[in-house]
């Protein structure tokens, strides 16, 4: 299993902690903000942090309600606010991660064009910055340093960073929102690790905000799996498909990558401009509204 569960990457803590199932060290709870709802996870200790490979933090995953954006800014909104705890006078640097030219991974860029800047403005009661720095492929320079050069410069109180992610589960891609305190390791969702983007390797805090816009080819085929199975079994022919579920089932899905060459390859759906261009509207809404 341990070779396995390298194929399958993701950034949702919610993900991860429902794989670990009930430890200590885990606080989990369901809530509701605006008619939105959003799962709650704490992670409190170390040892339960290396259980789900997330750091000590608090972690929000929200519910992307279809006819209903408006109330999903308002819910990033109240959630921003708990967080963060800005006083009036507080800076507030924005970075958009990410690149503009890949259009699953376009979130953070876009976002960062619709965010309100004031810091150039005199007078301005709160300095709001933001900058997409693009990638390392692109710069040559991690983000990560980028980022911390800023950061001295600028001084801000809080660094939010917007990010595209992936997921576990297909029914979450493009659907969910996750805010974390902990700030946010670019790549590793797809397992392409970058230099964390984190207090202590900028110079202060970082809030991550980010949709999951991908899934590994190992996610989709695992999904695909599931419906067959469940498909066979309505069938009187298939009905002893044990040996297809847990276990074999993931033995046949790791044949079934090695042999293709295809475990690296990441998926999206087919309308993923416009959820991700939607996404960057309510995201920069939201972020306005409780900056502004």
């Amino acid at each position: 299993m341990e070779e396995e569960s390298k194929k399958f990457y993701t950034d949702l803590a919610l993900e991860l902690c429902e794989q670990a199932g009930e430890i200590s060290g885990i606080t989990s709870k369901q809530e509701t903000a605006y008619g939105v709802n959003y799962n709650f996870v704490s992670v409190d200790t170390s040892t339960a942090a290396d259980v789900v490979g997330k750091p000590i933090g608090e972690y929000y995953t929200l519910d992307i309600p279809k006819d209903d954006r408006g109330n999903t800014a308002r819910a990033l909104t109240e959630i921003l606010v708990s967080i963060c705890k800005l006083r009036e006078q507080d800076s507030v640097l924005v970075v958009g991660l990410g690149n503009k030219s890949v259009t699953a991974d376009s979130l953070g860029p876009l976002a960062i064009e619709k965010i309100e800047v004031t810091r150039h403005i005199e007078g301005s009661v709160r300095e709001i910055s933001a900058i997409a720095p693009s990638v390392l492929g692109k710069t040559g320079i991690e983000t990560a340093e980028i980022i911390k050069a800023l950061v001295s410069e600028v001084k801000p109180k809080f660094v939010i960073a917007i990010d595209s992610l992936a997921s576990l589960a297909l029914e979450r891609v493009n659907t969910t929102i996750q805010v974390a305190n902990t700030g946010i390791n670019p790549g590793a969702g797809i397992g392409n690790f970058r230099k964390k983007i984190t207090e202590e390797n900028v110079g202060c805090p970082v809030i991550a905000i980010g949709v999951p816009t991908v899934a590994t080819l190992a996610t989709v085929t695992n999904s695909a799996l599931d419906i067959i199975i469940n498909k066979l079994k309505n069938e009187d022919e298939f009905r002893d498909l044990k040996n297809l579920e847990g276990e074999g089932k993931h033995e046949l899905l790791t044949l079934i990558l090695e042999n293709s060459h295809l475990e690296n390859i990441v998926v999206t759906p087919k309308n993923i401009d416009e959820d991700v261009a939607e996404a960057a509207r309510f995201i920069s809404s939201a972020i306005n509204e409780f900056l502004l």
